[in-house]
């Protein structure tokens, strides 16, 4: 089952940038295969990093949404390398 796209909202300020994707991080972290347990530190991760640089929030809803996924990305490689962003049973490829 694949989850909706969020509407292409206006981006350009964090509360928008917030209210568009906010739902959809957790998605995002399940198919990366974050577990749960991790999901809310790993979403604050991203959000700080976000409002660290602002600069970084686009305008455009398509370079946003791929500027935002980045940080959602690398955090989910450096649990893996950690050993503790797998899913119970679930092995690292590579």
């Amino acid at each position: 089952m694949t989850t909706p796209e969020p509407a292409a909202p206006p981006v350009g300020s964090f509360a928008s940038l917030y209210q568009a994707y906010a739902a959809q991080l957790p998605h995002w972290f399940r198919r990366l295969r974050v577990p749960a347990v991790s999901t809310a530190d790993a979403e604050q991760e991203v959000w700080q990093a976000v409002t660290e640089a602002p600069e970084s929030i686009l305008t455009n809803p398509t370079e946003a949404r791929r500027a935002l996924f980045k940080p959602v990305d690398r955090r989910a490689i450096r649990g893996r390398r950690r050993g503790h962003a797998l899913l119970p049973g679930a092995r690292c490829r590579g």
